[in-house]
C-alpha cells in the first residue's frame, strides 16, 4: 500500500482546497480533518478533540460513514459513531490502516490542523508513518493572522451573550511556532521526504505547481488526472454532512468547494512591515520576519 500524505500547516492557510484538489487525483484519496493523533488511542482522540471545542472528530464519523456504509446520512453516521465507539483502544496507526484498506492502493491525503498543535502530537504522526510524505503548506503570516481573526470574531460573537467566548489567539505566534516546528522535521526525515510551497504560488497558478507535486509523489500528472485535481467539488467531503457530523474542513469551503480561478489568481502578496491588522501597537516580530524570509515573503 502506499504511504499517506500529511499537509502540515495552522489552520486557515488554504489546506482545504489544497487537500480537496491533490485528494481528487484518481491515485489519491483525500480525507477530511480526522485529528487521529491527538491521543495514544482513538478514545484519548475522541475526548480530547472534544475539548478542543464543537463535536469531536466528525471528519472521522464522515470517513467511516462513507466507506465503511457507502453514503453519509444521519444512519450512517450513527452506524459509524457506534462502530467507531467499539474501536476507541486502537491506535490512529490501526484506524489509519483500515481506511487505507477501503480506499484501496490511493494515497490517503490528510490535512488535520491538529497534527500541528504541539510537537508532541507531530512526533505521533511521524512515528506511527516514518516513510510518508509531508507537504508544508505556507500562508503569509499577514493574510493568514488576518483569517484566524476574522474567523475567532466570526465563532467567538455568538458566545459573548452566554460568556463562554475564548480570548483572541495570538494569530502571529501560531504562525511563527508551527512552521518552526514543521520546519524542524527536516533533518528527521529521509532527503525528499518534506516538501514546502507556499499557497499563494500554488493556488494562483494551480497548472503550473500540481505536476511538480505529483511528480514528488510519484504519480503521473497527466491531462485526466489535472482535470480531476480541478473539481475538489467532486469529492464526497467537499460539502456540508448530515446533521450530526457536517464539518470536517474549513465551513466556507464546504459551502463552496468549486476552484473561482479568477479570485485565485487575484490572491495578494501582502507586506511583513507595518503594523498587526489585528494588533495595531505591534509589528512582526523579528523571529516571524526571519521564518517568513526563509519562505520568500516579504
Amino acid at each position: 500500500m502506499p504511504e499517506p500524505l500529511f499537509i502540515l500547516c495552522p489552520g486557515r492557510s488554504f489546506s482545504s482546497v489544497v487537500a480537496a484538489v491533490i485528494g481528487q487525483h484518481p491515485r489519491c484519496y483525500g480525507l477530511p480533518e480526522l485529528n487521529l493523533f491527538l491521543g495514544e488511542t482513538i478514545g484519548d482522540a475522541w475526548s480530547n478533540d472534544a475539548t478542543r471545542g464543537g463535536y469531536p472528530m466528525q471528519g472521522l464519523k464522515r470517513t467511516i460513514a462513507e466507506l465503511n456504509y457507502g453514503a453519509q446520512t444521519d444512519e450512517t453516521v450513527d452506524e459509524a459513531i457506534a462502530w467507531i465507539e467499539a474501536r476507541k483502544d486502537w491506535t490512529a496507526r490501526r484506524m489509519m490502516d483500515h481506511i487505507q484498506d477501503r480506499a484501496g492502493d490511493r494515497i490517503l491525503v490528510d490535512k488535520s490542523p491538529a497534527n500541528v498543535v504541539h510537537p508532541r502530537v507531530l512526533g505521533g504522526v511521524v512515528k506511527a508513518f516514518p516513510k510518508a510524505n509531508y507537504l508544508q503548506l505556507m500562508r503569509h503570516p499577514r493574510s493568514r493572522g488576518k483569517s484566524q481573526m476574522k474567523h475567532w470574531e466570526k465563532t467567538q460573537a455568538r458566545r459573548v451573550m452566554d460568556g463562554t467566548a475564548k480570548p483572541p489567539p495570538d494569530a502571529e505566534f501560531k504562525w511563527q511556532g508551527t512552521h518552526a516546528m514543521i520546519s524542524a522535521l527536516g533533518p528527521k526525515l529521509a532527503l525528499g521526504q518534506l516538501m514546502w510551497i507556499r499557497g499563494e504560488d500554488l493556488m494562483r497558478d494551480l497548472k503550473f505547481y500540481l505536476p511538480q507535486i505529483c511528480d514528488w509523489l510519484g504519480i503521473p500528472c497527466d491531462d485526466a488526472a489535472m482535470a480531476e485535481m480541478m473539481k475538489p467539488e467532486a469529492s464526497p467531503y467537499a460539502c456540508l454532512g448530515p446533521a450530526k457530523a457536517k464539518y470536517g474542513a474549513n465551513t466556507d469551503f464546504l459551502k463552496d468547494p468549486s476552484l473561482d480561478f479568477d479570485r485565485l489568481a487575484s490572491i495578494p502578496d501582502p507586506s511583513l512591515d507595518g503594523p498587526l491588522d489585528w494588533a495595531p501597537e505591534e509589528l512582526f516580530s523579528d523571529a516571524t520576519r526571519q521564518q517568513a524570509y526563509r519562505f520568500g515573503y516579504r
